[in-house]
């Protein structure tokens, strides 16, 4: 998505958190200070979803869920938050 937004004259604007475009311009060996944000919807995602196959097994989608409560509980998911 980030590359696409560079190299691409088409496409403008992305609405996108701020932790995953860092996340994705550190992954993808990218300048962080390319992407600049425009908008502020709020300071905390209410909810995030996140997008798996029709193929993915119950267990996983479990799994997932479970990893992603203990986080929330355990306060990472804020700190998380904290270091933007």
């Amino acid at each position: 998505m980030l590359k696409l937004l560079t190299k691409r004259k088409q496409i403008d604007f992305i609405l996108a958190d701020t932790i995953n475009v860092k996340y994705r311009a550190i992954f993808n060996n990218m300048d962080y200070d390319l992407f600049k944000t425009y908008f502020k919807l709020n300071k905390k995602p209410i909810e995030l979803y996140l997008a798996c196959s029709l193929k993915i097994s119950t267990e996983v989608i479990n799994n997932l869920s479970q990893a992603i409560n203990k986080i929330k509980e355990n306060g990472t998911y804020d700190k998380i938050f904290e270091g933007q």
